[in-house]
């Protein structure tokens, strides 16, 4: 897990802001394969550098989200926790749409391709890829309904 350097965080939060219209001041981590963490709290940066370096510390903050070609896909999480604060790219779908969804199912919507944040009234229940007018489902499998559910 690496601390973001300046640079690299001023890049992530440009594209938060011209994706999602999301401003935040935290700290934000790279793991493994792209995996973005974000933690805002009293410890410093400099402090977080002390404890990798002395304790073995496996994550700091909340998995943030996944950073793909100069995007940034949201989590479940991410996407609930600043829903007050994301202001662009949300999608709102209707009941029988959020019931596909929710079996694991794309969607189909006329709009600019990029990332969305997925919504059913006030509630969030995704980020997801659109392109080609296909928004595609990233729900975890275990996360899905089972037929007969609904």
């Amino acid at each position: 897990m690496e601390i973001l350097s300046i640079k690299k965080t001023q890049e992530i939060t440009r594209i938060l802001k011209d994706i999602y219209g999301l401003e935040l001041g935290g700290i934000f981590l790279l793991s493994g394969s792209n995996k973005i963490r974000y933690f805002e709290g009293d410890i410093d940066i400099k402090s977080i550098n002390n404890l990798f370096k002395n304790i073995n510390v496996e994550s700091v903050g909340i998995y943030f989200g996944k950073l793909f070609n100069g995007e940034i896909r949201l989590s479940f999480d991410s996407a609930n926790l600043f829903k007050d604060r994301i202001m662009k790219n949300i999608i709102e779908i209707s009941k029988e749409e959020m019931d596909l969804w929710f079996k694991g199912n794309s969607l189909h919507k006329d709009a600019k391709d990029g990332f969305y944040i997925i919504k059913h009234g006030k509630d969030i229940i995704g980020c997801a890829k659109l392109s080609n007018s296909t928004i595609y489902n990233y729900v975890p499998k275990e996360k899905r309904f089972r037929k007969g559910i609904i």
